[in-house]
């Protein structure tokens, strides 16, 4: 994993336990997303690292940047250190199960531009359910949008492909 990749992630999910896995083909295309406007708005989430048990609190703005993605500015840390990342996204469904292909853009090189994956959903509390796709369970590095869309259609309901839950509160809109 490259060191760009690696620091997007640290800042995306150090909060997570496992691993992410990471694509250089996205699931679908962003032209052919449309946006979700339960994402739009300031997300905030403490959480607590099992290894460390040091609280993460990470807080992210989603923005509507066009017709079919979002930028996302996402802030996390721990003991007042607070790290930024920038990050573009847009949303997938998979048989009717929405997901968000995220991919960090804080450097300019396209090679080092890969994707994250996440199953997501918004309750009526205004609570962001984030899963992230792991590494842990998929092996395969697809060469094509649809071997990587129809392995995650294959395997949705397989709890061993995503990662534990993780929840963030919508704050400001």
């Amino acid at each position: 994993m490259s060191l760009y990749l690696k620091a997007c992630l640290v800042l995306l999910v150090s909060f997570l336990l496992g691993a992410c896995y990471e694509s250089r083909v996205p699931m679908a295309l962003s032209k052919d997303s449309t946006i979700d406007l339960n994402l739009i708005g300031k997300w905030k989430g403490i959480l607590k690292l099992a290894e460390t048990l040091d609280e993460v609190t990470a807080e992210m703005q989603i923005l509507k940047f066009n017709d079919n993605e979002y930028y996302v500015s996402y802030n996390a840390g721990t003991n007042g250190n607070i790290d930024h990342s920038n990050l573009r996204a847009y949303t997938v469904m998979v048989d009717g199960v929405p997901f968000i292909n995220v991919q960090c853009i804080d450097d300019m090189k396209e090679a080092t531009r890969t994707f994250m994956f996440f199953k997501y959903s918004v309750s009526g509390d205004r609570v962001l359910t984030l899963e992230l796709v792991s590494d842990d369970f998929v092996k395969t590095k697809f060469k094509t949008s649809d071997e990587l869309y129809e392995f995650i259609k294959k395997n949705l309901n397989n709890e061993k492909i995503y990662e534990k839950p993780v929840r963030f509160k919508l704050f400001n809109s």
